[in-house]
Parts: C-alpha cells; sequence; structure tokens
C-alpha cells in the first residue's frame, strides 16, 4: 500500500496538481507575478518548486492515501467501483479540510474561475484515489510472499522509500509493521475474533459508517465548495 500509494503520488497528485496550478495560473493572467499562499510566483514555474510540489505533495500525500485505503478497503466495493467509492470519500471528506479544496486558502482569491478550480480538483482526487487501488491490485499479484528470505529483496524499495521520507516514512513503516504483527497475533491467539471480523454482519456496520461518516461531512463540504465557487 505504501508503494501504491508514493507510485500513485508520483503519477497522478504531484504532476497533476501541479499542471491544474499551472492551468489556473493561466486562466488569470492579470494576476501572474503575485504570490501564493505558499509563497511561490503565479505563472513562474521552476524545476525546484515542481520537484519539491511532486516529492513533498505528491509522494508523500500518495503514501497517506494509500495507508487510508489500506485501513479501509476491508469495507469498499470490489473492483473499479472501490477505487471510485474511496477517491469520491477522499474527496468529500478530506479534500475540503486538508487539501486540494481547502475554502480557506486565499490562493483561491487570486487565481480562477472558481468552477475551474473546483472541477480539476476534484477530478484530480477521485483520479488518485482510483488509482491507488488499481496499483495496489497489480503489484499485489506481482509481489512475492514472505514465506523465504530470498522473496524479502521485492520488499527493499520500502526501506528506500522511508529513507526518502524521513521521519514520515519511519512512521509509516512503523504503523504498518505494527498492523501486521497485530493481525497475526490475533489470527493466532483469537481465531475466532479474528473470524468474526470477516463477517457479514461487520462488513454491513462498516460500510454503513462510512456512509455515515460521508453524510456527516457532506454539508461542510457544500459550504466550502460554494466558498470556492463565490471566491473565483
Amino acid at each position: 500500500m505504501l508503494v501504491s500509494g508514493a507510485a500513485a503520488g508520483l503519477l497522478m497528485a504531484g504532476p497533476g496538481g501541479r499542471l491544474v496550478m499551472r492551468l489556473l495560473a493561466a486562466t488569470s493572467p492579470e494576476d501572474t507575478g503575485r504570490l501564493t499562499e505558499q509563497n511561490e510566483t503565479i505563472g513562474m514555474i521552476t524545476t525546484e518548486g515542481t520537484v519539491g510540489f511532486v516529492v513533498f505533495t505528491g509522494i508523500v500525500g500518495g503514501c497517506a492515501t494509500g495507508i487510508l485505503y489500506a485501513l479501509l478497503r476491508r469495507w469498499l466495493p470490489k473492483g473499479r467501483a472501490g477505487g471510485l467509492v474511496f477517491g469520491a470519500l477522499l474527496l468529500v471528506i478530506l479534500a475540503t479540510t486538508l487539501e486540494p479544496l481547502r475554502p480557506d486558502n486565499r490562493d483561491f482569491d487570486v487565481v480562477g474561475p472558481g468552477w475551474l478550480s473546483v472541477l480539476a480538483f476534484s477530478a484530480l482526487v477521485v483520479a488518485q484515489g482510483m488509482l491507488v487501488p488499481a496499483l495496489a491490485g497489480w503489484l499485489s499479484r506481482r509481489a512475492p510472499l514472505l514465506d523465504s528470505p530470498g522473496a524479502a529483496v521485492a520488499y527493499l524499495p520500502l526501506l528506500g522509500l522511508a529513507v526518502l521520507l524521513g521521519p514520515v516514512g519511519l512512521l509509516a513503516a512503523a504503523t504498518v509493521m505494527a498492523t501486521i504483527a497485530a493481525g497475526m497475533a490475533l489470527r493466532l491467539l483469537l481465531p475466532r475474533l479474528a473470524g468474526s471480523w470477516h463477517s457479514r454482519g461487520v462488513t454491513t456496520a462498516g460500510r454503513a459508517a462510512l456512509a455515515a461518516a460521508a453524510l456527516i461531512a457532506l454539508p461542510a463540504f457544500a459550504a466550502a465548495i460554494s466558498s470556492i465557487l463565490l471566491a473565483g
């Protein structure tokens, strides 16, 4: 999930976000030269800024979506529908509270139009949500099981990812290892409880909780979108 999330961020969230920013700058020529919330100059695309955006926003944010998908996939639909639902959840619950559709971001007062900002960033968030499970499925069919020392070689990229992300990567790696250890302990010590975790009742309850979370977040999402549309 970490590799899938990072790869999705590298392929989608990072470069896609940069392209959306360039698009919005092109549609706001009168604001060229002004500074954004991150003290970047509107209309000026630099290699340093692009690399920094792809690494810290794309890859780090991608890893976060990968971990989140690992936690929620138990209650998502199978196949392509699962990716679409995951992307929609990212959009409704997180996009307006974190990024990229945070309504208090003063950049929306500068670049626009608002409808283009909402449309482009919404499509990007949903596409990121769909790409993570697609890559996870592709990798899961090719990565060997850890049933021999030689198979561990296939997981060496995780170490490189942890080094690249620094403390964030180490924290993510520790979280994944703790989750795996807890799952193994649950299966060994409490097999009946582990079996009930996969019961139809738990599936129904989890999906109901996700639906409730989306419905609760929907009014705030609608208010944030309205604010961006009025600002642009």
